[in-house]
This record gives structure tokens, C-alpha cells and sequence, in this order.
């Protein structure tokens, strides 16, 4: 069994296509078949060569390794439709259909066709062209090509009713003759999306086309012009869109939609893998947190859902977050350091890093959210007088208090959150801050905390005071 991915260069690797990717890949893998990875170039204007860089390098950011493609080459090679376009393969095809009557030369103008556009939609008719150029006789053909008048080619349809049967939707009818005639090769020789598609994945053996449900109005064309060509059809199969929370096409304004987004904000790979998984399909148990064999193991056309998939952010945070409180802590400090961008972190011992990333995973969803938080393990705050927690006379006792169980506590203390959190909980009760506030170690524990970290909340005081140690804590606290 052969999947393919195919993009085209023309825009940075999406959420949608990576989905369509990911799908191909888990399903070869499932069936012991082949992935294979094929650029749609023939868009020449809005095809691009970084656009590629960056597919290619989101795929395997998200460890999709393909069997063959353009860097690695493989039996059907070229792996870009601009390489196959230069062999002459779409243009042979093309006359193939012209001598078989399935295809004709259209002279239509632009300015042409888009009076006939405006007519269907003055009159309420279906939009579509309406074949005016098929009915041309042979010596006005050859006149206009004597002429060298522009002209593309198009594909004639052939009326009827025509039944798709999708692996993941079952039966799907088409009226064909709702369906024009449509290019398959433009004026400039080069092929359209339709043409190319069918014959590439006919000479490359495709046997299961995987695709988003946009797609699926596509399907007949590509069904006709397959048969038309005297190829075997492969199995079609149509994911669900994915939606945005108000469940409507996914876009930039439901947040970000691109991988190297999602990649450049902290979220971890396996995270993207399994949350995207997750997108039309559900694990035979209901699970959630997924390895990517797993997903192998578990898939099935039958589990792919029909219904569009909602893309929650929110749950693709979370999601990070289990994945990241369960990394090996030396594996997820290295994934931590390219996103830290204060260099003050590495001035920190290894064990104190160690210590601050656990600290600060209790609170953190992607990489990005470890860059705050921690200045405080590097540099003293800067206090502001008007932000002091308590009264003045209260913070100079609860000071006083805390320096003096501080110095007298031996240095095991400041190595065992239980003993440091002990002596905390000792000076808290050990004081009495007056009428109305009692014993309080809300009080207590945030003047400490703001002394020594400038902040009011945040981490367990007792996990601050081991990262900082004895000296330095001591330091943040003297009157």
C-alpha cells in the first residue's frame, strides 16, 4: 500500500496539511506500506523554494520520515511536479486525451469567460463553463492555431451519476453533468493541479489517496480523468476539516496555524503528533495522552470520523503540559535552554537548574512559559516600598524573626525542602503580628516572598529558599 503527501510550496507547513500528513504517515506505517512525499510545484508564481525548506523541515520537526521524496529519491522519481513537467509527462497525457476525444483546445479569452461568469450570476444559473469551444469544427481549430491564439485544454466531462466510495464517508454521489469542463492544461504549457495530480499518482503507484474533505468536490474530475487516461483508481478517503471553537474553517483568527508557530512558541513535537491525531480520530479506549505507537497500532478508516474536528487550543496546551512534567528531567532541560532568552540561566549551577525547571513546570504548558519566572534565582529584586504586603512595623519583625531562625539553622536545613519548610512553618508560628491578624502565615509568608523575589506569589517559598541557599536567602532578608 502506497500514501503520499503532496504540498505545494506556496505557504509555510499548516496545522491542516500537517494533519493530512501525519494521517498518510500513521496509515503507511499501520499497513507496512510506503510514504511517499511529492512537491506540488506547477504553481509557478506562488511556488517557492523556502516555502518547500519549510515543509520539509516541519515534517521532520515532527518526525513524519518519508520512504521516498525529493531529497531521497526512489523508484518513481522526480519527486517534484516542475522535474516531471520538464520530462514531458503532462503534455503527452494531454495529447493522449485530445486524440481520444476527452479533451479539446479552448480559445476562450479571460475577459470571455468572466462576461459568461457574470451571465450565470445575472440569471441565477449554476457558474461553470459551458462548453462553446467543444463544439469548434477542425478548420477553425487549426485557423486559430495557425493565428497562435492563446488557448489552454480542457477535460470533457461525461454525464451521469458517478459514486465515490470513501473509505471514511462510504457512498458519496455526484451528478456529473452539474460539472464543467475544466482546464487540464494551461497557456503556458504547464499542467494543471487536476492533470497532474491524477497522473502522478497513477505513475506512482499510489494506492490510497488521503486528503482533507475540501478535496472532496474534486473527486469526480480526477475519478474521470483517471479512467479517461486508462489508470486503476486508488481508494479516496476524506478527512474532516478542522474547525475553529465557533466551528467555522480553521484561520488565523482562531490563533496560530502554522506548525513553526506552534514550534517557536514551546510546544513539543510529540505534543503537535498526538493533539493532531486526535483530529477526526479517537483511540478504540477513549485515551488521550497517545505515543505515537499507539496511533499506529490503533488506526482505522473506521475510527476516522465524518464530523469536523475542533481545534482547542486550550487542549493543546494542556496536552503539553502532561507531556512536559513527564520528560526525563535532563532530556526537558535541553528542550528548555533554546527558548530561555536571558543567558543569566546557564550561570546557575546544574542542580539549581534542575531544581528551578521543576519548580516552574507545576505552572508552565509550553517551553516559551519557563523564560519568566525565574529571574529571581539570578539577581536580587528591586523592592518597591509602596508594594510591601504588611505594615511597616510587621515587616521589620517578621525580618528580624526569619534572619535570626535563618542564621542559627544548620546548613542540612537548606537542603531538605521538609526541614526548610519546617523552619518556615517555625517562624510563622512563632510570631504574633498584632489585633486583627493573629498568627497569620498568609502574612508571614508573603513578606518573606517578596523580599526575597520581588513577587507575591509563585513558587513554594520553601523550593525558592533551596534554589537560592542559606547565604543568599540570608542576604534578601537582613533588615
Amino acid at each position: 500500500m502506497r500514501f503520499r503527501f503532496a504540498p505545494s510550496p506556496t505557504g509555510n507547513l499548516h496545522i491542516g496539511s500537517a494533519r493530512t500528513a501525519l494521517f498518510n504517515w500513521v496509515l503507511a506505517r499501520h499497513y507496512q506500506g510506503n510514504f511517499i512525499l511529492r512537491i506540488e510545484d506547477t504553481d509557478q508564481e506562488r511556488s517557492n523554494a523556502a516555502f518547500e525548506a519549510n515543509i520539509l523541515s516541519g515534517l521532520r520537526w515532527l518526525n513524519l520520515n518519508w520512504d521516498e521524496g525529493p531529497d531521497k529519491g526512489g523508484d518513481c522519481a522526480p519527486y517534484r511536479q516542475s522535474e516531471r513537467h520538464a520530462q514531458g509527462i503532462y503534455g503527452q497525457a494531454t495529447q493522449t486525451l485530445l486524440e481520444a476525444g476527452r479533451a479539446y483546445r479552448c480559445f476562450c479569452t479571460s475577459k470571455e469567460l468572466e462576461a459568461e461568469r457574470k451571465e450565470d450570476e445575472l440569471n441565477k444559473r449554476p457558474p461553470g463553463y459551458k462548453g462553446r469551444c467543444a463544439l469548434l469544427s477542425q478548420a477553425v481549430i487549426e485557423q486559430n492555431l495557425r493565428e497562435k491564439k492563446p488557448h489552454t485544454i480542457r477535460f470533457k466531462m461525461m454525464p451521469g451519476q458517478l459514486v465515490i466510495n470513501d473509505l471514511i464517508r462510504g457512498a458519496v454521489h455526484f451528478e456529473t453533468e452539474l460539472i464543467s469542463d475544466f482546464v487540464i492544461l494551461k497557456g503556458d504549457g504547464w499542467p494543471t493541479f487536476h492533470l497532474a495530480v491524477v497522473l502522478d499518482d497513477a505513475l506512482m503507484g499510489i494506492t490510497h489517496v488521503v486528503r482533507g474533505e475540501d478535496h472532496l468536490p474534486n473527486t469526480p474530475k480526477q475519478m474521470q480523468l483517471c479512467q479517461a487516461l486508462g489508470y486503476a483508481l486508488p481508494h479516496y478517503a476524506h478527512l474532516p476539516m478542522i474547525l475553529g471553537p465557533d466551528r467555522s474553517k480553521l484561520s488565523k483568527r482562531h490563533g496560530a496555524t502554522a506548525v513553526d508557530e506552534y514550534r517557536e512558541a514551546g510546544f513539543l513535537p510529540e505534543t503537535l503528533v498526538n493533539f493532531m491525531s486526535l483530529l477526526g480520530w479517537s483511540h478504540p479506549e477513549e485515551k488521550e495522552i497517545l505515543d505515537v505507537q499507539e496511533v499506529i497500532e490503533n488506526i482505522s478508516f473506521e475510527r476516522i470520523k465524518k464530523a469536523g474536528a475542533i481545534f482547542d487550543v486550550q487542549k493543546c496546551r494542556w496536552m503539553n503540559h502532561q507531556y512536559m512534567i513527564h520528560q526525563e528531567p535532563l532530556r526537558l532541560l535541553d528542550r528548555v535552554r533554546p527558548h530561555i532568552g536571558d543567558r543569566r540561566f546557564e550561570q546557575l549551577q546544574p542542580d539549581q537548574q534542575l531544581h528551578l525547571l521543576k519548580l516552574l513546570s507545576e505552572g508552565a504548558h509550553t517551553l516559551q512559559d519557563f523564560n519568566h519566572g525565574w529571574i529571581w534565582a539570578v539577581e536580587a529584586p528591586v523592592l518597591d516600598a509602596t508594594k510591601i504586603p504588611v505594615l511597616p512595623d510587621q515587616a521589620a519583625r517578621i525580618l528580624a524573626s526569619a534572619h535570626a531562625r535563618f542564621a542559627a539553622a544548620d546548613t542540612k536545613t537548606f537542603a531538605s525542602h521538609e526541614l526548610t519548610h519546617r523552619l518556615l512553618d517555625e517562624i510563622n508560628t512563632g510570631l504574633d503580628l498584632g489585633k486583627g491578624s493573629g498568627k497569620s502565615k498568609g502574612l508571614v509568608m508573603k513578606m518573606l516572598r517578596y523580599r526575597i523575589t520581588g513577587e507575591l506569589q509563585g513558587p513554594a517559598l520553601a523550593d525558592v529558599i533551596l534554589i537560592l541557599g542559606r547565604d543568599e536567602s540570608l542576604k534578601r532578608i537582613s533588615v
